[in-house]
Formats: structure tokens, sequence, C-alpha cells
């Protein structure tokens, strides 16, 4: 969370949650939702981000940023990967 406080994102963070976002980042540039895992998200996973992301269409287009990213802990860095609104944004 360091680095997204040193880009100006206030932050919360629910580690082990059974939601959608383990941390989620709020500043003027928009809403940064984050989900952390070992792995990329299954398509059960991808599908309940899917449907989030569809259910409030507002999100997508309300003249304000809001980023849904999934990152990877791999070899002691994350990868970040950023979902668009397509269920194969996610795949390798």
């Amino acid at each position: 969370m360091a680095n997204l406080l040193a880009a100006g994102y206030p932050c919360t963070r629910a580690a082990g949650s059974k939601g959608l976002w383990d941390i989620i980042a709020i500043a003027p540039m928009g809403i940064r939702l984050i989900q952390i895992k070992t792995r990329l998200p299954s398509k059960a996973e991808r599908q309940a981000i899917a449907e989030f992301y569809n259910q409030y269409p507002w999100l997508k287009n309300n003249g304000f940023r809001v980023i849904f990213e999934w990152w990877v802990w791999d070899k002691g860095r994350f990868k970040e990967y950023i979902y668009g609104g397509s269920l194969e944004d996610f795949d390798g």
C-alpha cells in the first residue's frame, strides 16, 4: 500500500476478506479496487468482477475513473493486471 499512498491514494485494506476487493484506494484521479492473490483469477472470480462491473454502468461512464485491478504476488514482487470489462482481460 505504500506505493499507493505515495501516489496520492488514501487506502483501506481488507486483506483476507471474502469480498471482491482487498484494497480500496481513492483519490481525485479515481478509485482503484484491488484484489491481491498469488495467482490469476479463476473463471468464477473473473465472472464475479464482470458482474459487479456490469451491474453498475455508471462506473464506466461517469467522468470519474474507476479501475479494477488484480495484483499477483510472484517472485518477490507484484504484477498488476487491469480489468477493462472483458472476462479475457486477466488471461495470461
